[in-house]
């Protein structure tokens, strides 16, 4: 696709959009694939929509170019919003009416106020995130739908045309509603409302889809993908851009004219349509699941389906589809190279290096207000760089690098008095920088680096005498530092530096006799030192340093083939080498250092 030609095309038709929507029998304007004897091509022109090819007044005809450029003109039927609106006590099931806990993705939702005898439903679309706080997203016309709306109108799952009754269903209550330049949010062109979800968890999954991948902006040819409550999964293509389209809302609004409209049409060769009445309010995904729209309105005969771009929806509402929250970044303390580690309780343990000398802070976090209370920093060692597995039951195990030499510590943590019992600091291999994982029973496993070879080792730790017992040092791959983590049943995941490229492993620990059984290394990404941190569901969560930037990647562990889908990389501060602990309600806690500093920042991901 030439994007420069498309970004031209929108200006020409952005500058000539006026005068060929005040022609008589015109109803739209976009940028998209021209049609020639009903079929697409591969020509981009300037598109115009009207109600009915037919021969006119020379004035009142499009022309045949555009500042030189070609446009087409597509006959269409009427466009309407796909809002389901039915007399009250009127069920008809479709797809999708169930109800949900966790909510997610794809499912019926709608106001549980009646108007004028009748109720409507439409499509909840996905969870997404403001200032730490999860809603409910669809449009303004399934959450607000008239002029009679107010912030707190109650909202059901399912909508009640599907079953669903108030207030034993509700889920919350409307927050935020925009509707173009009617009901205006930041000035974007958008029809888009949120709920509350007091009632129900979220998760970051959509029906029949999978888990959200964060957003990306539209263009054309995209294959997408909607679940919605009436028609359920189907495919299209993303068929042009810049559309502007007005759509009469009824009553006490009137008619309403929205710019920058994605179109999509049906994949016939999957669905007829792509959509209809009762999917308003579904969001629309590419094949890495990224949110890129929000469904809204359709021809009625099916053959076009109109979205608003997902950034204008953000914009508009101050939200975020990612599905990681993240609180401030706090300095807590000075020093080098950092780690940490976390229970599902909230408390921490962290370790950092200061000038040659080994420290270590006892932390609870706050998950409401985004913070951690640290307890002093306190020397327990001296060394390098070092690293930190915690269990349940505050038992924990350190290792760190000492002249090419590498040792390990097994302690025990009072989380009241914010203090750590270490056992004595014991050599156990050597090399250079070192991470370590491990589960509730004990089992753990150590990577290192040793002149550009990657090893690890399989230990089994005594808690009372507070040492490990090792199992040989394994080479499994080469390049830079490493870091682990895994799970309760021997799963685990590791990530390395390679060239200033990033690479990840899942693996298989047998814990009888001491190995692991490894997946291929496969790179995922570009940048320095790095981090993962992984739930007991094979939700994992990687961080890492790219030219004095900080990002990150939530991903999903296939076990089965060792591999891991990964979402966006995002950037989410500024600093140095930076590490990860997750708890298997998706709360985390990151650390980093920045320029001799270190801070930590508290995160919240929206689990499947």
């Amino acid at each position: 696709m030439d994007q420069k030609k498309v970004e031209n095309l929108l200006k020409v038709k952005e500058a000539n959009e006026k005068m060929l929507l005040n022609k008589p029998n015109v109803v739209g304007v976009d940028v998209g694939y021209k049609y020639v004897g009903g079929k697409r091509t591969d020509e981009i022109a300037t598109r115009v929509f009207v109600k009915k090819k037919m021969t006119v007044a020379q004035n009142d005809a499009i022309p045949d170019s555009l500042n030189g450029e070609v446009t087409d003109v597509i006959e269409e039927e009427r466009v309407e919003l796909q809002l389901l609106k039915l007399p009250e006590s009127t069920v008809i099931p479709q797809a999708v009416t169930g109800s949900y806990n966790p909510l997610v993705g794809g499912i019926s939702v709608g106001p549980c106020r009646s108007i004028n005898g009748f109720i409507y439903v439409g499509t909840l679309g996905s969870p997404v995130q403001k200032d730490g706080t999860y809603y409910a997203l669809s449009n303004f016309h399934v959450l607000a739908v008239d002029d009679s709306w107010k912030k707190g109108d109650d909202i059901t799952q399912p909508g009640r045309n599907d079953g669903g009754s108030c207030p034993n269903d509700t889920i919350g209550t409307l927050d935020s509603a925009c509707l173009g330049s009617k009901y205006s949010c930041n000035n974007e062109p958008v029809d888009a409302a949120t709920s509350t979800t007091v009632k129900r968890k979220v998760s970051n999954w959509i029906l029949n889809i999978g888990g959200i991948q964060g957003s990306t902006l539209p263009t054309l040819g995209t294959a997408v993908r909607k679940q919605g409550r009436t028609t359920g999964l189907t495919y299209g293509t993303i068929d042009g851009l810049g559309r502007t389209v007005s759509i009469d809302y009824g009553d006490g609004i009137g008619t309403v004219t929205l710019t920058n409209q994605v179109s999509i049409v049906p994949d016939t060769s999957r669905n007829l349509r792509f959509s209809d009445h009762g999917d308003s309010g579904s969001v629309v995904v590419d094949d890495n699941v990224q949110v890129l729209g929000l469904l809204f309105a359709g021809s009625s005969n099916g053959s076009r389906t109109y979205a608003n771009v997902f950034s204008d929806v953000e914009s508009a509402l101050g939200v975020s589809i990612n599905p990681l929250s993240w609180g401030p970044s706090i300095q807590y303390d000075t020093g080098g190279p950092n780690a940490v580690a976390m229970d599902d309780n909230g408390n921490c343990l962290e370790v950092h290096v200061g000038t040659n000398r080994l420290f270590y802070r006892v932390g609870k976090a706050n998950f409401s207000n985004r913070t951690v209370s640290w307890g002093s920093s306190t020397q327990y060692d001296t060394g390098g760089p070092n690293a930190v597995a915690m269990d349940a039951n505050g038992n924990c195990v350190e290792v760190h690098v000492g002249t090419d030499r590498l040792f390990y510590r097994v302690g025990k943590v009072n989380f009241t008095n914010k203090t750590v019992s270490w056992g004595t600091s014991t050599q156990y291999d050597t090399g250079g920088p070192n991470a370590v994982a491990m589960d509730a029973n004990g089992n753990c496993v150590e990577v290192h680096v040793g002149t550009e070879r990657l090893f690890y080792r399989v230990g089994k730790v005594n808690f009372t005498n507070k040492t490990i017992s090792w199992g040989s040092s394994t080479q499994y791959d080469t390049g830079g530092p490493n870091a682990v983590a895994m799970d309760d049943n021997g799963n685990c995941v590791e990530v390395h530096v390679g060239t200033d490229r990033l690479f990840y492993r899942v693996g298989k620990v047998n814990f009888t006799n001491k190995t692991i059984s490894w997946g291929p290394s496969t790179q995922y990404d570009t940048g320095g030192p790095n981090a993962v941190t992984m739930d007991g569901s094979g939700n994992c969560l990687e961080v890492h340093v790219g030219t004095g930037r900080l990002f990150y990647r939530v991903g999903k562990v296939n076990f089965t083939n060792k591999t891991i889908t990964w979402g966006p990389s995002t950037q989410y501060d500024t600093g140095g080498p930076n590490a990860i602990a997750i708890d298997n309600l998706g709360n985390s806690v990151e650390v980093h250092v920045g320029t001799d500093r270190l801070f930590d920042r508290v995160g919240k991901l929206i689990l499947p």
